[in-house]
């Protein structure tokens, strides 16, 4: 039949021959909320969304004018409870910017147009998954303990949580966090993300699970952030830590990722889960002191 194919009789009536009826698109979704990291083109507009407040309208628009990518958290923090509370229930992010349903850039709101795969700059804007080791989260652990009793009050909950995770003020409250590279507050990880944007490996694209990072440095800064929550944990500073370390030999033994069990691989179930917590804003405290800028 060359060409021509048929409309599948289970879900229609007709017999008439449709030419390239399954083949995709060559365009992608024009306006969406979430793609596949695989989709071939991203939004280009935003949703229409009539029921936006202007103050809403007004917010997203300057979140975007500042930076194209923000974590959901980090961008919600930067408002007025009130407007972030409507920008949530209402999905009205969707209004300029649209998401990636899976890959790097996954839950991160994106401005509509941009597309973060083909521009090895946006691997500041990245996210990557570490994990963290099982005893913290044992309450019989001394370790475990003592993350319990630290941390325990720092959660997603909290309108503060992206930023105090970020800059090692906190300890992640579940094992698989997912971190963005553009706010994570180690020096190491920074040069390690300057120096994978510089790079002139122009053969290389954008990979699914590690993005533009290559393994060496992927594994690098995962190692580096497990050591810096460690040096938290340990009551040391892990800025001043982690700036010791940059010219010491990296110690591969730190991150567990290596590990061939499944039940801790990083793309498990139960990593997915701990992913997909990540991003549920749960938050109802006041904060009224927090201003948008």
């Amino acid at each position: 039949m060359g060409g021509v194919s048929l409309r599948p009789s289970l879900f229609t009536r007709d017999d008439i021959p449709v030419a390239d009826y399954f083949t995709q698109r060559d365009t992608g979704a024009t306006t969406t909320r979430e793609v596949d990291f695989h989709e071939i083109a991203v939004p280009t507009r935003g949703l229409d969304m009539e029921e936006a407040s202007p103050e809403a309208s007004r917010a997203m628009r300057a979140l975007m004018a500042e930076r194209e990518m923000w974590a959901p958290l980090a961008a919600l923090a930067r408002l007025p409870k009130d407007v972030a509370d409507e920008i949530l229930a209402r999905k009205l992010h969707a209004m300029c910017s649209y998401s990636f349903a899976n890959g790097p850039f996954k839950r991160l709101w994106i401005k509509v147009g941009v597309d973060p795969r083909f521009d090895r700059a946006y691997v500041r804007s990245q996210t990557i998954t570490v994990r963290l080791p099982s005893n913290w989260f044992q309450d019989d652990d001394p370790e475990g303990a003592r993350r319990k009793a630290r941390f325990a009050s720092c959660s997603r909950s909290d309108r503060g949580y992206h930023d105090a995770v970020h800059g090692f003020r906190s300890i992640p409250d579940v094992r698989h966090p997912v971190l963005t590279l553009a706010d994570v507050a180690l020096p190491s990880v920074r040069a390690a993300v300057e120096l994978a944007a510089a790079s002139a490996d122009h053969s290389s694209a954008c990979d699914e699970r590690r993005g533009w990072l290559p393994h060496g440095l992927h594994r690098k800064i995962q190692r580096a952030i497990v050591r810096g929550y460690q040096a938290l944990l340990d009551g040391d500073d892990p800025i001043t830590a982690d700036e010791a370390s940059m010219g010491a030999p990296d110690d591969a033994h730190v991150d567990d990722d290596a590990s061939p069990s499944p039940a801790a691989a990083p793309d498990s179930p139960r990593a997915d889960a701990d992913a997909l917590a990540e991003y549920e804003i749960l938050g109802d405290q006041d904060d009224s002191e927090d201003e948008y800028e």
